[in-house]
């Protein structure tokens, strides 16, 4: 991430999610390490997160998932090559665009 989200989330996000995510060890200005959100991850949830040098075969993602693992990217990307777009995202049919306003949760 760039930049923290939290500015954008009241009105989108539900609490336990945003009370969760000012949990993590991620600071807006710096690269986050793996093993120090991994240690708060695992006291809470019982996940670590696992660095891979960029996209993995579904069968890989999926072997990880299985053992509570998230495999995240060890790369960074350069400012234009951030955002939804970038990641290959996209929307379908009658879903909500990134960042529309609304509710998330319920």
């Amino acid at each position: 991430m760039s930049a923290s989200p939290e500015p954008h989330l009241p009105g989108r996000a539900c609490h336990a999610f945003v009370d969760g995510l000012r949990r993590l060890p991620i600071e807006p200005d710096r690269i986050p390490d793996f093993e120090r959100l991994s240690e708060v991850l695992m006291r809470h949830t019982g996940w670590q997160v696992v660095a891979v040098p960029g996209l993995v075969p579904d069968d890989v993602f999926f072997a990880h998932l299985a053992q509570r693992r998230f495999p995240a990217g060890q790369f960074i990307r350069r400012a234009d090559q951030s955002g939804p777009a970038a990641a290959g995202i996209r929307t379908c049919d009658g879903c909500p665009p990134p960042r529309s306003p609304g509710p998330v949760c319920r």
